[in-house]
């Protein structure tokens, strides 16, 4: 699964460049850009005399770096942790492939803040989410290479964090939800939330209803299969279910039920 050993530092190469992907609250991920010049450079995966040499280590990963706050911890630090304290836990097989990436003398946080301050603007190509404004990378001198999990343009990816089971550090003496639940009770006030276990759930509505939440739907579209239209067509609420994504609610629904989570 592996291209390198674990406790391996790669440096990023001066010809590597970086296409903004997406961010949450704590990172911000790239795309990695490989001139097709220098395939056979850093660890090409050309074939030469006969041989295929090392797969290049830069294909097919995304570069993560952290932001600039006070909630978030040096990347060498972090991956550490993960390490010694996380990746134990799983078995190989269930954890993606990541590498701690030395940035070197590169001015490469300097170009991506520079490019992220652009992104800002009204007249940008690329806008940047407005409620991400303001935030940019910390001066780190290492950033994380993960594996790139972008789906084929035909399928649905899903994406949703794990069930943190401890209370938040920060949460009130005797609390008894956990952080995902305590954050999500406070959220549902202006939006319905669920538990990430409500998926292993052996109650058929509790893992519906998860599901839709998770596609994005309304959570009574978990409760019929009536297809509804904002012009006013159909019965049901305002809020569209359309035949292709209750047909996915249905798929995810079984997948869950029967998965051997």
């Amino acid at each position: 699964m592996a291209d390198f050993p674990p406790d391996t530092i790669l440096e990023l190469p001066s010809h590597i460049t970086a296409t903004y992907l997406s961010e949450g609250a704590a990172n911000v991920v790239y795309t990695i850009n490989v001139p097709q010049q220098s395939s056979t450079d850093e660890h090409g995966d050309e074939q030469e005399n006969g041989k295929t040499s090392t797969p290049n280590p830069w294909h097919g990963k995304l570069l993560r770096f952290r932001k600039d706050l006070p909630t978030t911890t040096p990347t060498l630090t972090a991956h550490l942790a993960f390490r010694t304290s996380i990746a134990p836990l799983f078995p190989s097989e269930d954890l993606i492939d990541i590498r701690l990436v030395s940035l070197g003398s590169s001015h490469l946080i300097r170009t991506l803040n520079a490019a992220l301050v652009a992104a800002e603007k009204a007249s940008s190509s690329s806008p940047r989410p407005k409620q991400r404004h303001g935030v940019y990378l910390a001066d780190d001198p290492h950033a994380l290479l993960i594996t790139d999990m972008s789906p084929p343009t035909s399928a649905t990816l899903i994406q949703f964090k794990p069930k943190w089971l401890a209370p938040s550090p920060s949460a009130p003496p005797g609390s008894k939800r956990c952080r995902t639940c305590a954050l999500h009770a406070r959220r549902a006030i202006k939006k319905p939330s669920f538990c990430p276990l409500d998926l292993i759930s052996s109650h058929p509505p509790d893992v519906r209803r998860a599901a839709a939440l998770l596609l994005g739907l309304p959570a009574s579209a978990a409760e019929s299969e009536i297809v509804t239209s904002e012009n006013g067509n159909g019965n049901g609420t305002a809020k569209t279910a359309t035949p292709k994504q209750l047909d996915t609610l249905t798929r995810l629904t079984h997948w869950a039920l029967t998965s051997p989570l």
